[in-house]
């Protein structure tokens, strides 16, 4: 089975500052993840691609017009959305980049190109239809739903969001959707930013019960994880029967990650992406995007093998 991994060089230019949790420094290891033995004995399956930026199109249909005008504007002269979340001049240029990418992954999968593409970039989830913030300036996975949407015959699509931090954009965008499924694991929004994500918050109107929170407490383990995918996400999964899972998650909750307290491992990375693979094989056919966005220890690499 053909995986694609969509990459591009100018990811390391979405950067908030050298003093800022996120910066390009991320993307400094990908050769080293690229390179691992693992991969290479995999060579022939594997099949890299590089994306273009996202059409302004594309953007619009996701994002409210006095938003992007506002982050339009910024991208030209710098300035902040929240105050997590500084803009320097041309972030929104790298930001549709992170998004072509995304629309990429969900062309080559709906052609039938390939069953499984991994995006190892942005993911970002907290970008809501009229607002930015958490690091996050557009939201590249609604985009790509959107894209799919409107072009292919992907109508039902799930996403599956395992940050430290709730995916509230996303959610937004969604809420009232019966067709996108936003299952989403994360830290006790208690605890925990954006303060969103709470078990109560489950969706409105026609998208009602197609939104679930599983709030995870500080201090959640590997086991504590597997646990709610096997009995939450597996059979809403199998219930929903979704035509594409677009997974997203990055290592932000790892035991060594400086903005959370959840207490993942990377074998517990590991094995939730296997699960989540498992599970695409059995509900759409294999069809998966798996996006890997959040992380905040440098030391902390997602290569196979890692400890």
């Amino acid at each position: 089975m053909k995986t694609a991994i969509v990459f591009h060089d100018d990811f390391r230019k979405y950067a908030l500052g050298s003093d800022h949790p996120f910066t390009g420094e991320r993307y400094k290891h990908l050769p080293e993840v690229f390179g691992h033995k693992d991969l290479s004995a995999r060579k022939s399956e594997i099949t890299f691609m590089r994306p273009k930026p996202a059409d302004e199109a594309c953007i619009e249909a996701v994002h409210g017009e006095q938003y992007l005008g506002f982050i339009r504007g910024i991208n030209e002269t710098g300035g902040m959305i929240t105050l997590d979340t500084p803009i320097p001049p041309g972030l929104y240029d790298i930001a549709r980049l992170f998004a072509g990418a995304n629309i990429l992954a969900g062309r080559l999968i709906a052609e039938n190109m390939v069953r499984r593409v991994v995006v190892p970039g942005l993911g970002a989830h907290h970008a809501g239809y009229d607002f930015g913030g958490g690091f996050c300036m557009i939201n590249d996975i609604a985009v790509m739903i959107e894209y799919l949407r409107k072009y292919y015959p992907v109508q039902k699509i799930m996403a599956i969001d395992y940050d430290a931090h709730c995916g509230d954009g996303t959610q937004d965008i969604y809420y009232d959707c019966p067709d996108v499924l936003c299952v989403d694991l994360h830290q006790d929004p208690m605890t925990l930013f954006p303060g969103k994500g709470f078990a109560y918050q489950i969706g409105v109107d026609a998208g009602q019960g197609h939104t679930i929170n599983l709030p995870m407490p500080p201090g959640a383990s590997d086991e504590d994880f597997m646990r709610a995918f096997q009995e939450v996400i597996l059979p809403v999964a199998m219930d929903f029967a979704p035509d594409l899972i677009v997974a997203n998650g990055g290592l932000d909750a790892h035991v060594d990650d400086p903005l959370s307290q959840l207490r993942l491992s990377i074998n517990g990375f590991q094995q939730m992406m296997r699960s989540i693979a498992d599970l695409s094989q059995k509900v759409c056919d294999s069809r998966l995007i798996l996006i890997l966005g959040g992380g905040y220890n440098p030391k902390v690499v997602p290569a196979p093998g890692r400890r």
